[in-house]
């Protein structure tokens, strides 16, 4: 009990070590994500990166994927088409709307008829005694409806801010590649997240491509993919972290 206790406590002072590392690791690099990427590439050595980017900066930056790519705006560029699947924007969009048009209907009608006899003052009795009753309960029920919905709306608004832009095509800042969310969570389950070891940083999914993703390429894809990447930066932290025991004192 006691060590299941301590694991989250030490895994969030270890989150916050890591984070304060890539803070200030932004006094030398221009981003988050150029940051991350360094310290992952040099093992989580802050005076390492340090050193190479005071020595070579922009050398450096170009090998590990992290130059802006400048498109120029004046060119017509073609139908963006997925990388991986080949399917097009336009496809997706089309996609989209079928599905939503799926989920809307189902509508149903139900009637029903009842007759009794009975004592007529009685019956007028009970049921104005039963509607006060149902007043009551109905005037609780609407108030627990109310805060049920409203948790209701914040979460349909969360999936449905995730599902509407589900058909837009996402490229990291440092190329032109594009692919759509289906295939980029595949191939960053795949070949990263799903690894216990060894992890490495994370590079754009044409193989000819050596375009660094980080944060702003991930944010893109949604609140659940932002999580498994800080799951994945946090483990790669944390296995730099994992020295050798010193060998045992002769003495």
């Amino acid at each position: 009990m006691e060590n299941d206790q301590q694991g989250p406590c030490l895994i969030d002072e270890d989150k916050e070590k890591m984070e304060q590392v890539i803070k200030n690791m932004l006094i030398l690099c221009a981003d988050k994500s150029t940051a991350i990427h360094l310290l992952m590439q040099f093992g989580w050595k802050p005076r390492l990166v340090a050193v190479q980017l005071g020595g070579r900066r922009e050398e450096l930056l170009a090998e590990s994927g992290l130059k802006p790519v400048v498109i120029d705006s004046n060119i017509d560029l073609p139908i963006s088409s997925c990388g991986i699947c080949s399917t097009t924007e336009d496809v997706y969009v089309d996609e989209y709307y079928d599905d939503n048009n799926d989920d809307d209907g189902g509508d149903g009608d139900g009637d029903g008829d009842g007759d009794g006899d009975g004592d007529e003052d009685e019956d007028e009795d009970a049921d104005e005694d039963e509607d006060e009753d149902d007043d009551d309960e109905d005037e609780e029920d609407e108030d627990e409806d109310e805060d049920d919905d409203d948790d209701d709306d914040d979460d349909d608004d969360e999936e449905y801010d995730e599902e509407e832009d589900r058909h837009h095509f996402i490229s990291t800042p440092y190329c032109s590649h594009k692919f759509c969310k289906t295939c980029w969570r595949e191939y960053l389950k795949k070949n990263f997240y799903s690894l216990e070891e060894n992890l490495t940083v994370i590079s754009c999914p044409d193989q000819d491509c050596g375009a660094s993703v980080g944060p702003k390429t991930i944010d893109k894809l949604g609140v659940r993919d932002q999580e498994m990447y800080g799951n994945y930066i946090l483990r790669s932290y944390l296995e730099s972290k994992q020295l050798p025991d010193p060998a045992p004192d002769s003495n």
